[in-house]
């Protein structure tokens, strides 16, 4: 669990990953995908060991400020505020010069924030941070991945402290369960809620109870879409036909003219439940807010 927001101000170093655009920094150990869709944008940075906290400081927001060098921290720049998207990796094969060893704490910014602080020529800077609250627009979100009877549910856009330190999920026919931490902000639940408006509750460090009630819901037609998308793609006849009986349609034995079937079943549903195909055969997504 991660400390939670502290005015204390607390010595570490800084570098950069990525060029200005901040291309590089996209996706990442926190489960995060498009930063700058999803509301973080350049205002984000990598962390150490010793402060990602095995993912649970993932969407932690800290203000930094260069200190203690005149020759590269730039006089009256100020400081900058960023949320944790990504992990800095020990390098154990190099003990020496490797700021994100542990129990190094270390900040490895986007360039447009380093830049913000010193020039980039500085490489490393001398830097204070401390914890702040997260200002975020629009609520918190989840994004929805996985099948029947396994969720993968990402957490993001978390205002105040915005780390995450326990959630739940409630289905219109279930109690609430409490969900598994997974990695970075993910969070999975083992549970068949198919056909159930899902609710959600997220705890943060500072002990803020967030209630997202009924925020989506998994529907048969939208699974049984994703799984017959997978098997048209593998090509497996005899599991196409199972899930075609199992769908309750017509069997058709063809397998060419079963996959032009489903083909048309799957471009209607996409924009029936404005759903995201897949990139992968082995994921989807549906777009929850």
């Amino acid at each position: 669990m991660s400390a939670g927001i502290d005015g204390t101000w607390y010595d570490a170093h800084a570098t950069f990953y990525g060029d200005m655009s901040g291309g590089e920094t996209m996706k990442g150990a926190c489960g995060y995908g498009n930063l700058f869709e999803q509301g973080y944008g350049l205002q984000t940075a990598a962390l150490s060991t010793a402060l990602f906290n095995n993912g649970f400081a993932c969407g932690a927001c800290f203000e930094i400020k260069c200190v203690n060098d005149p020759q590269w921290c730039i006089k009256n720049a100020g400081s900058v505020k960023v949320t944790a998207t990504n992990f800095c990796p020990p390098n154990f094969d190099k003990p020496s010069g490797n700021w994100c060893n542990p129990p190094q704490k270390h900040f490895d910014l986007t360039m447009k924030m380093f830049t913000t602080l010193a020039p980039y020529k500085a490489g490393i800077i001398p830097v204070q941070y401390r914890r702040v609250p997260c200002t975020k627009i629009g609520g918190v979100k989840f994004e929805i991945k996985g099948n029947p009877f396994w969720l993968l549910v990402l957490v993001y856009n978390v205002a105040n402290a915005g780390d995450v330190s326990s959630v739940s999920i409630k289905g219109s026919k279930t109690g609430w369960l409490p969900m598994t931490h997974n990695w970075g902000q993910n969070w999975n639940a083992k549970s068949n809620l198919v056909g159930q408006a899902l609710s959600f509750q997220e705890e943060e460090s500072e002990v803020v109870l967030v209630e997202a009630m009924e925020v989506a819901k998994v529907e048969e037609l939208e699974v049984d879409m994703v799984v017959a998308y997978k098997v048209v793609l593998a090509g497996a006849m005899e599991v196409a036909l199972v899930l075609v009986e199992a769908m309750e349609v017509v069997k058709v034995v063809d397998l060419e003219e079963l996959a032009v079937g489903m083909v048309a079943v799957l471009e209607e549903l996409v924009v029936t439940f404005n759903l995201k195909l897949p990139k992968s055969t082995n994921d989807f997504t549906l777009p929850c807010n």
